[in-house]
């Protein structure tokens, strides 16, 4: 990665948050690195640097679950929201996955795939994490009422 764009992305970031459109201190926009992090070392050295608030952590980029999973997980160790991503070109199995890794990880946002609408993406995501719960609360490993007091 290189350092002089770490360093603009930074200082892009520390001049949006300092002052809004408005003039007024503290921006709400969020910024989020997408097409510059093709690796697990990309994650981590915007992580490190700051220089993101959120970072869109994508499987097949990555290579490969395990490093999506150290990915989020180093994200959020560092304090970056974490985007678990992929491509409009996967299917309703990688999004099973993405799905499970997600949940797994407690992946700040996810990524409604695959295909470009809303509808399909939409429930395969939401059916997915439908059946996960009601897989751990048969297994006695989630809590409605544990979850909502821990917030």
């Amino acid at each position: 990665m290189d350092e002089a764009f770490l360093l603009l992305a930074r200082k892009s970031i520390v001049s949006s948050i300092e002052v809004g459109d408005d003039g007024a201190p503290g921006s709400k926009v969020c910024i989020t690195a997408d097409d510059w992090c093709n690796t697990l070392e990309d994650c981590k050295c915007f992580a490190d640097n700051q220089a993101a608030h959120m970072i869109q952590i994508k499987a097949p980029d990555l290579g490969g679950i395990h490093n999506s999973i150290e990915a989020v997980m180093y994200c959020k160790s560092k304090g970056v929201k974490a985007f678990l991503g992929g491509t409009c070109n996967g299917t309703d199995i990688s999004t099973r996955v993405t799905v499970n890794m997600a949940m797994a990880t407690s992946a700040d946002m996810i990524y409604n795939k695959p295909g470009m609408g809303v509808d399909e993406g939409y429930m395969i995501v939401y059916n997915e994490m439908q059946r996960v719960l009601a897989i751990l609360r048969a297994k006695k490993y989630w809590d409605k009422k544990k979850v909502s007091a821990a917030r």
